[in-house]
């Protein structure tokens, strides 16, 4: 392909490194990093190129890089039917180069010493304030980040006991918020205030339940 050929000199990418130049997002995490593992088999040193295209998930890796490139720490999934569980472990590994495994939930669910973030990912909590998550209160520790996505009412029961173990806490709001900010950016390349977002989308919840 003469067009990454002329990139390639462009960018000052000489033959004496091992050179990989990915046309494109390949569809998943894992995609990239198996045509970047391909660079510097046969040198000590090399370099990956990714040339993006006008696609939106393109221009959103091309504006957040780290993203694609900083992979994560272990994961547990904790769901009450093994089949769903399962199924969403194996794409998060196969998909996203994760290492993530399959806990089946039976009764309220305790907190490993090692866990750092802990997000609900379920309704568990949406309309009812009061309604209790299936973890064990007793294992949330200060050091935690709690995340509920059940974004009304955002003070769950999940991040009210959070917030009263000295754990840090992200509500609801604030994922949808961020998860619209991004998706603006994506779609229309205009960067928006998350503040003023979220003002408008609490006095539209208010109004919305009163």
């Amino acid at each position: 392909m003469n067009h990454l050929d002329e990139l390639r000199r462009q960018f000052g990418i000489s033959g004496h490194a091992g050179t990989k130049t990915c046309a494109g997002y390949p569809g998943s995490i894992a995609g990239l990093w198996q045509r970047f593992g391909r660079a510097g088999r046969r040198a000590s040193g090399s370099v990956a190129l990714l040339v993006t295209s006008s696609a939106p998930i393109d221009q959103y890796f091309a504006r957040e890089p780290e993203l694609a490139l900083a992979g994560a720490g272990p994961l547990t999934i904790v769901n009450r039917g093994a089949e769903r569980g399962q199924a969403l472990v194996e794409l998060i590994n196969q998909r996203a180069n994760g290492n993530a495994q399959f806990v089946p939930l039976a009764g309220e669910y305790e907190l490993p010493a090692e866990t750092a973030v802990v997000i609900n990912a379920t309704s568990i909590g949406l309309g009812d304030a009061d309604r209790r998550a299936p973890i064990a209160a007793e294992s949330l520790r200060p050091e935690l980040v709690v995340a509920d996505v059940v974004f009304n009412p955002p003070k769950t029961w999940l991040i009210r006991t959070a917030a009263d173990h000295g754990c840090r806490t992200i509500d609801g709001l604030g994922m949808l918020v961020n998860q619209a900010v991004i998706s603006f950016k994506i779609w229309t390349g205009i960067e928006t205030d998350a503040g003023v977002m979220r003002d408008a989308l609490e006095e539209f919840l208010e109004i919305w339940f009163t």
